[in-house]
C-alpha cells in the first residue's frame, strides 16, 4: 500500500537531514574546493549522498518485507556510503575502488542471490541465459553502474534528475506489472532525490548549494542496478532485460562511449577528464541549465520508449537493435561535437 502522508513526512524528513549534514559536513571540511576540472564557485560540502543514504535507509528500516534480502541491500548501501564518503575526504585510490565494488558484486550474489545471466531474446526466438558466466558479467555489471552514474556527476542537478528519471520509469513499470512493493521504494528514492535537488541546484539560496559526491553515485548505481536485476531477471522477471538498457541509457552510453575514448588515446577508463557529454555540451556554448534539460530530456525520451516498448510486448530483438542503432547516432553525434570543439579551439588559438 502507497502512503502518500509518509511520503511527505519523508520530504520533509529528507530535507532536514540535508541542512543539518550541511553544516556537520562544513564542521569537517567535507567540501568541494574548484580547480581546474571542477569550475563551481565556492567551496560546496560533499555530503547529499550521505545524507540520501540516511534517509533511505530509515525508510527500508521501517519497511524491510518490501524488497528480498533488505538487510543485505541495506548492509551494501552503508558499505558504498562510507567508502563514497572516505573517497570525497581522501581520494581513495582506483584499485581500491574497484575492489570494493568488487566485494559488493559479490555481497549481491551470493547474500541475496542476486545475478545477471539472463538477457531475453536479443536474437530472434533463442533465450539468451548464461547460468555459468553469471559471476563475472554480474561484477562487471555492478561495477559499471556504480562508476557510470559517478561519471555522469559532473553537472548541478544532472545526477539528481537523470536518477529521478530512471525510479520514475521503473515504479511505472513496477505498477503496471503489479509488483506495488518495489514501486514504493522507488518512490521513496524519488522524494529523497527531489529534496537533494531543491538545495543541489541551489532552489533555497545559493549559500545552501551542496553536492552528491560519490558516496551517492555509488549507492544509487548499486541500488539502480539491484532493482533492475531483482525485476529482469528469472524467476522473478516482471521487465524486459533490453527494457533496462532504454531506462539508463544517458549514464550507460556516456560511460561507454568515453571509456572507449579514452582507450583509444592510451588512456586510463577511469583518468577523470572533462569529455563526459555534459562537458561537451557546455563547451558548445549552452547554459548549464540548457544542458541539464536537453539530457534530462533525452532521458525521459530514451526511458518513455524503453516503457512503451517494454508494455506493448515488443520483441526483445526489436528493442535491442533500436537501441544499438540510438547508441550507434549517440556516438557518431558525440564525436562530431567533439571534433568542432577541436577546430574551434584551434582557431582561437591562431587569433
Amino acid at each position: 500500500m502507497i502512503n502518500g502522508i509518509e511520503l511527505l513526512s519523508l520530504f520533509f524528513i529528507s530535507v532536514i537531514v540535508l541542512f543539518i549534514s550541511r553544516k556537520v559536513a562544513k564542521a569537517i571540511s567535507l567540501v568541494d574546493i574548484p580547480d581546474a576540472r571542477k569550475q563551481h564557485q565556492g567551496s560546496v560540502p560533499i555530503v547529499g549522498g550521505i545524507a540520501i543514504t540516511i534517509c533511505y535507509l530509515f525508510f527500508l528500516s521501517r519497511h524491510t518485507s518490501l524488497i528480498p534480502a533488505a538487510p543485505v541491500h541495506m548492509f551494501g548501501v552503508t558499505i558504498l556510503a562510507v567508502v563514497g564518503a572516505l573517497d570525497d575526504k581522501k581520494g581513495l585510490g582506483i584499485k581500491f575502488r574497484l575492489a570494493v565494488q568488487t566485494l559488493i558484486a559479490l555481497l549481491m550474489v551470493f547474500g541475496a542471490n542476486l545475478k545477471l545471466q539472463y538477457f531475453g531474446f536479443l536474437i530472434g526466438d533463442i533465450s539468451l541465459n548464461f547460468p555459468s558466466w553469471y559471476l563475472p558479467v554480474t561484477i562487471l555489471a555492478v561495477i559499471s553502474a556504480i562508476n557510470a552514474f559517478n561519471m555522469i556527476d559532473g553537472l548541478d542537478g544532472l545526477l539528481g534528475s537523470l536518477s529521478i528519471i530512471i525510479f520514475s520509469s521503473l515504479a511505472i513499470l513496477l505498477l503496471y506489472h503489479g509488483q506495488v512493493n518495489l514501486a514504493y521504494v522507488c518512490l521513496s528514492l524519488i522524494i529523497i532525490m527531489s529534496a537533494y535537488l531543491l538545495l543541489n541546484m541551489g532552489l533555497l539560496g545559493k549559500r545552501f548549494r551542496i553536492f552528491m559526491g560519490d558516496a551517492g553515485s555509488m549507492v544509487i548505481g548499486w541500488t539502480v542496478l539491484w532493482f533492475l536485476l531483482q525485476s529482469t531477471q528469472q524467476p522473478l522477471q516482471v521487465i524486459k532485460p533490453v527494457t533496462a538498457l532504454w531506462i539508463i541509457a544517458i549514464p550507460l552510453m556516456d560511460m561507454v562511449a568515453t571509456i572507449v575514448r579514452r582507450i583509444r588515446k592510451k588512456q586510463s577508463p577511469f583518468q577523470a577528464d572533462r569529455t563526459h557529454i555534459h562537458h561537451i555540451l557546455l563547451k558548445l556554448g549552452l547554459s548549464k541549465t540548457k544542458t541539464l534539460l536537453t539530457l534530462a530530456g533525452v532521458s525521459v525520451l530514451l526511458s518513455g520508449t524503453g516503457i512503451v516498448c517494454d508494455m506493448k510486448n515488443i520483441p526483445d530483438s526489436i528493442m535491442f537493435y533500436a537501441f544499438l542503432t540510438v547508441f550507434g547516432l549517440y556516438n557518431v553525434s558525440v564525436n562530431l561535437l567533439i571534433s568542432r570543439i577541436n577546430r574551434k579551439t584551434v582557431l582561437l588559438s591562431e587569433v
